[in-house]
């Protein structure tokens, strides 16, 4: 009987697991929702918006002129960019456009530099190799603890509630715009956004970053798809404490040379921001709504001239 039970116990704590973790993988979520949309959908897209906040909270995908889809999650970084349309290409045939946000960390930083806990996102929902065993990036029972999981349960199940933030597009819809001291957040966002480009590993980084963007680009050329490199504007008070920087000129430097690609067009929003004031920020360099608004209707507008005039 005790060599029966050593057997069952073990057992049942595992099956318990397994079907715990699969109740958690169905709760909706902003991942599961736009991995799940681009296998399903992927054949309405004609444009497909990558990248960091910076494109998750600063384009509307219906106000473009075409069928867009908003793939950016906050902090998503290029390598992830590259990771996710590679996998996902088989699924968008009718694919015209690819948005990507070139923000001054965007060579520098990868997501777990802001937040690795986030990683487990990509492990699970986009099915992305993340090169971590560690079972708290890879799975939702061992991510957090188990009053946790349960109240996640609870109020799914229970009160049908989820962690959906996105509208059907993939763009959010829950905005929290609290009130900001552009002094004091533009000089601690810049800190924040900051690397030491003395470093290996950030040179390490800047080189894999590029790598895969090129890749981006290159993929994109070869299936006549054309790839917009858009910088979002921000403050004046944040764009000053950037423009000054080896970091910034690292950044123009690559973007220079990405700009060579026939099939690449490069809008700078950071640097002729004259049009955005700061009513139109969440903060130092996030836009708001209206903010987000004015940014998609100009990025439209500019992406169907310059394309049309690039067919004919």
């Amino acid at each position: 009987m005790k060599k029966l039970l050593r057997f069952i116990i073990p057992l049942f704590i595992i099956v318990t697991i397994i079907r715990i973790e699969q109740t958690l993988r169905k709760i909706p979520n902003d991942y599961k929702y736009k991995a799940d949309y681009l296998k399903e959908n992927g054949k309405q897209i004609e444009t497909l918006i990558l990248g960091s906040s910076h494109t998750f909270t600063g384009l509307n995908p219906k106000l473009f002129k075409n069928k867009t889809f908003n793939a950016a999650h906050s902090a998503q970084s290029l390598d992830l960019d590259y990771k996710i349309f590679e996998q996902n290409r088989k699924y968008l045939p009718n694919l015209k456009t690819i948005i990507i946000p070139i923000s001054y960390f965007s060579f520098t930083k990868q997501l777990n530099d802001f937040n690795q806990k986030k990683l487990k996102y990509y492990s699970i929902y986009w099915n992305i190799d993340i090169n971590n065993n560690d079972l708290n990036l890879n799975y939702e029972f061992f991510s957090e603890p188990i009053d946790i999981n349960y109240n996640r349960i609870k109020e799914y199940w229970i009160e049908d509630k989820n962690n959906l933030t996105i509208d059907t597009n993939g763009y959010i819809n829950k905005r929290y715009e609290p009130s900001w001291n552009d002094s004091i957040y533009a000089k601690k966002t810049f800190e924040r956004h900051c690397a030491n480009l003395n470093s290996n590993q950030i040179q390490h980084i800047i080189k894999t970053h590029y790598h895969d963007l090129e890749q981006i680009i290159k993929q994109a050329k070869s299936n006549d798809i054309k790839v917009v490199l858009l910088a979002t504007p921000t403050t004046n008070l944040y764009k000053n404490y950037v423009i000054k920087t080896p970091q910034y000129f690292n950044l123009k430097n690559n973007i220079n040379r990405l700009s060579e690609y026939d099939n690449v067009i490069f809008i700078d929003y950071f640097i002729n921001n004259k049009s955005f004031s700061k009513k139109d920020f969440k903060n130092s360099d996030h836009l708001n709504a209206k903010g987000a608004d004015k940014l998609t209707f100009k990025v439209d507008s500019i992406m169907n001239k310059t394309f049309t005039l690039i067919t004919k």
